[in-house]
């Protein structure tokens, strides 16, 4: 079986919290499932450690509430988002 998900990526720069980005996603309705894209919204390197729990209790929070589910987290598109300085 192969599923159809929709990588978060389109959200960066402009809809960056979980409730902006799972709720662009509901718009858009059709698509369930979300690959999530951590490198500027909870990269660890830049977060502290409660930010990162925030924004995990923000992500389930907004699959529950919108009936979505994030299948998949992945990361390294920050270095073509950024100068990398």
């Amino acid at each position: 079986m192969i599923f159809l998900a929709l990588d978060n990526s389109f959200a960066v720069k402009r809809w960056t919290r979980p409730k902006d980005w799972l709720g662009k996603v509901a718009e858009i309705g059709g698509i369930s499932l979300i690959e999530a894209n951590t490198d500027v919204e909870c990269d660890p390197s830049f977060s502290t450690a409660r930010y990162l729990q925030d924004w995990t209790r923000q992500v389930k929070e907004e699959q529950a509430r919108l009936g979505l589910r994030v299948a998949l987290m992945h990361s390294g598109h920050a270095s073509y988002r950024t100068l990398g300085l």
